[in-house]
């Protein structure tokens, strides 16, 4: 394998390589790819195969990659990059083989979403949060399955001390014009973390006929100790 005085090339050296003396470097990747058990180089040579219209190859590079190890992700999406038939095929098979990975979920529904298949799409999505309901649900999901993602949300939330998890169910709340209860949830936050400006800007918004989301007007500062809100008493250190 080809090296510098310092080892084996980086990341940087490879560019410079492939920029230069493109020939000759992928002859370089494709004796290097042979002996790679992580599939670096494979995937080096992958994308710059795909990146000059040398797609056939680098799906035949991608493929090889894959058999050495199927669980290979980077090469399941670059593959469905340039395939995107292909990379549903290989998802599918993937939660099929894995039924309790969220990531497959969640990139299968990415692939179905963009195959205009919304329904299968949103059904992977739900799936892949139900199982890591800690993560942000996708734009899409909210706005398709506003109530199902509160009903796994709530399951999670409960009994937690975890702020940014309330706030992130209070979020979801207002997603699914739940206002009410989004106020609870982010007055929740608040009591766990009373030092957290998000809490305050955000129920202060909604108190006063705003939206949480837009500009923050409401909240005031004071030489940076602390903030007023009329819903809340603070107490300041000496």
């Amino acid at each position: 394998m080809l090296h510098t005085t310092d080892g084996p090339l980086d990341d940087d050296a490879w560019d410079l390589f492939l920029n230069n003396a493109p020939e000759e470097a992928v002859a370089e990747l494709r004796e290097a790819a042979k002996d790679d058990p992580y599939g670096d180089h494979g995937m080096r040579l992958a994308r710059h195969l795909g990146e000059h219209d040398n797609v056939d190859e680098a799906i035949q590079a991608l493929e090889g990659l894959l058999a050495q190890n199927p669980e290979n992700l980077a090469a399941v999406d670059y593959l469905a990059e340039l395939d995107p038939a292909r990379g549903l095929e290989l998802l599918a098979a993937s939660v099929a083989a894995s039924p309790r990975s969220a990531e497959a979920w969640t990139r299968y529904a990415g692939l179905l979403q963009g195959a205009g298949r919304d329904e299968e799409a949103v059904e992977a999505g739900l799936a892949g949060f139900r199982l890591a309901p800690d993560s942000w649900p996708a734009d899409y999901l909210l706005e398709a399955a506003p109530n199902e993602i509160v009903n796994i949300f709530h399951e999670h939330v409960k009994g937690s001390l975890d702020d940014e998890l309330w706030g992130d169910y209070g979020d979801t709340l207002w997603r699914a014009q739940r206002a009410d209860e989004a106020l609870e949830a982010w007055k929740r936050a608040r009591s766990i973390d009373n030092d957290d400006v998000e809490w305050i800007q955000k129920i202060q918004q909604l108190q006063a006929g705003g939206d949480p989301f837009g500009s923050n007007e409401q909240v005031e500062y004071f030489g940076g100790l602390g903030y007023v809100d009329s819903d809340v008493e603070f107490s300041f250190g000496d």
